[in-house]
């Protein structure tokens, strides 16, 4: 699993797919991002149940990650 996570990250740097952060977002834009994420459609349809402390969890590990 972890080499598979590393080549992804590999993946996403060689594209420039900027982390959250480089991207814009801050902490106080997490409520309103767990808010939407929580109304998408392909969330709702995801085999897996995702519930307001799993989104939140996603936001947070995305957020802490300082670079690719």
């Amino acid at each position: 699993g972890s080499r598979a996570v590393r080549a992804v990250r590999r993946l996403l740097a060689a594209i420039g797919l900027p982390t959250l952060r480089e991207a814009g977002v801050q902490e106080g834009h997490i409520d309103r991002l767990v808010e939407l994420s929580l109304a998408d459609y392909c969330l709702r349809v995801n085999p897996r149940t995702w519930t307001e402390r799993d989104v939140r969890a996603a936001y947070a590990a995305a957020m802490a990650l300082d670079g690719r």
